[in-house]
């Protein structure tokens, strides 16, 4: 199964991690170059939510604990997910102000992470190496978007 999963996983987490870090670094670039100048401010809110992108690649886990049966699982993850989104978001609304809330729900995702490890630990899916290897992919996405961002800043 774990052979499986990994070979579901990495052409996802590959494009996914490298988008992520593509338009964290170029998001401003990307809205600059589609939309006339009154949506620049898009441009930085682009940037922010890329960052949800990250957490997109654990819903391969998802199909699997529905696959196995195991949807106790897919209801705990649901509930933190629901959870960190509906408190995260409200405070920090309330603490910081309207920017911050982009924050939020590009962040609150990373709540579910330990326990997607924890449960793909139980099921036996967890192979740290294949984990750690595919996160290349997140700083050459970002130093693309930077690359692209010097080019085309000239």
């Amino acid at each position: 199964m774990r052979e499986v999963y990994y070979k579901l996983r990495l052409p996802v987490d590959l494009v996914l991690l490298f988008v992520t870090g593509l338009l964290f670094a170029a998001g401003q670039l990307l809205i600059d170059l589609l939309y006339d100048p009154r949506y620049s401010a898009a441009g930085g809110f682009l940037q922010i939510l890329a960052l949800s992108l990250f957490t997109v690649r654990y819903g391969v886990a998802i199909q699997v604990y529905i696959a196995l049966g195991t949807t106790r699982y897919v209801a705990v993850v649901n509930f933190v997910r629901f959870l960190s989104l509906y408190t995260l978001v409200p405070a920090l609304f309330y603490l910081v102000g309207t920017q911050a809330v982009f924050w939020g729900v590009a962040l609150h995702g990373l709540a579910m992470v330990p326990f997607i490890y924890y449960f793909n630990a139980k099921l036996g899916l967890v192979d740290l190496r294949r984990e750690l290897i595919v996160l290349v992919a997140l700083p050459i996405g970002f130093l693309s978007g930077s690359a692209l961002n010097q080019l085309l800043a000239r």
